[in-house]
């Protein structure tokens, strides 16, 4: 299996021969 990562625009997508997943990196930060 071959999983590709790859970053633009502020989001993560992780890709391989059957899927594409899409993680938006502002969802993550935490409150200031």
């Amino acid at each position: 299996m071959t999983l590709q990562a790859t970053i633009q625009d502020g989001a993560i997508w992780l890709s391989d021969a059957r899927n594409n997943l899409e993680i938006q990196l502002t969802a993550w930060q935490q409150p200031s």
